[in-house]
């Protein structure tokens, strides 16, 4: 019988499959929606590439030579760090690697950069896009067609298996999602729709959470992924069909600090934990008390980075098209 899980735990697991399943269909749905329009513009591509990378790489190459020179310059955790020099290029470029061999998620100094090697993946699928649409459709076909074999003959070895997840496929689902907006049908009660969507996000996370031993994990991603693409299309033209005056978020530098919380959350719950565990009672109160110190502290380094390091880094890199992303609206896209 497996062993019962304590509920913060459980909350964690939720956080962090749910988490990516909804993010991974939200880049989906926003680089088809911004992008749409560029298909079978090779003039447009080396701009789409650079603000893909401008966005990915400068902030998680300052967060990644952080963490491994702290990790080498602490004595228990110096041998987590990889020796290979070949192993850290192709961490710091976010290529694939073998979770089996390879700090346990492909990703060995970041272990959450694994889901940025999907995102990567996408841009450049997406980017032969401006190419051609017919070379992106081809690589659907081929995606699909490759997830097809390995459901039915078995799982691959690597790297054919990191191409075959199911993964990729909540990219799709979010531009399926933005397709259906771009449509610009009428929708009534796009309001209840993103309710209901949240109740059953909720529903499925907390089934996920209470049997994690035995539930298929594919079949909930795909789930969240499904139930996302449906809240973030209903989000969207709920938002389209305001007819009130388009204000700036004031709550969007949150969003804007979403990057660089989920690259220094792993690390930085570590330290703080170290830091609750000195400091707070091992009673279910000092437990309470740890979970909020942690959720808080990681908001507010992320802010902070955000506002100090982040922005100016954007601003630098981009000075005549840079944008707060809290003004960001689908109705000004």
């Amino acid at each position: 019988m497996a062993p019962r899980r304590g509920p913060l735990e459980r909350m964690f697991w939720f956080g962090g499959e749910a988490g990516v399943a909804f993010f991974f269909v939200l880049s989906g749905f926003i680089i088809h929606y911004i992008h749409r329009q560029d298909f079978d513009q090779p003039g447009k591509l080396l701009n789409y590439l650079r603000k893909r990378a401008v966005r990915i790489y400068p902030i998680y190459f300052i967060i990644f030579i952080c963490v491994f020179v702290l990790a080498k310059a602490t004595p228990s955790l110096r041998d987590t760090m990889p020796g290979d020099i070949y192993v850290l290029i192709k961490s710091l470029l976010l290529l694939p690697q073998d979770s089996k061999s390879v700090g346990g998620t492909g990703a060995p100094v970041l272990v959450v950069a694994w889901s940025l090697q999907y995102e990567i993946l996408f841009y450049v699928a997406f980017a032969t896009a401006l190419l051609s649409r017919w070379i992106f459709y081809s690589i659907i076909t081929i995606f699909i067609l490759n997830l097809f074999l390995q459901a039915t003959f078995g799982s691959y070895d690597f790297p054919r298996s990191f191409f075959a997840s199911h993964l990729i496929l909540l990219f799709g689902m979010g531009m399926l999602a933005s397709s259906v907006v771009k449509r610009r049908f009428h929708l009534s009660y796009t309001g209840y729709l993103a309710l209901v969507c949240s109740f059953a996000f909720a529903t499925i996370a907390f089934v996920a959470t209470q049997y994690r031993a035995t539930y298929q994990k594919p079949l909930f991603d795909l789930a969240y992924g499904f139930v996302s693409a449906v809240l973030i299309f209903a989000l969207a033209r709920y938002d389209r069909q305001q007819k009130d005056e388009v204000k700036p978020n004031r709550f969007g530098v949150i969003g804007d600090s979403s990057y660089a919380l989920y690259l220094i959350h792993f690390p930085l719950v570590s330290i703080l934990s170290k830091i609750a565990v000195l400091a707070l009672p091992k009673t279910l109160g000092g437990a309470s008390v740890a979970f909020l110190f942690l959720v808080s502290g990681n908001i507010v380094m992320a802010l902070i980075f955000n506002i100090f390091i982040e922005r100016p880094i954007l601003r630098l890199l981009t000075p005549n098209s840079y944008i707060r992303r809290s003004q960001f609206h689908f109705r000004r896209l």
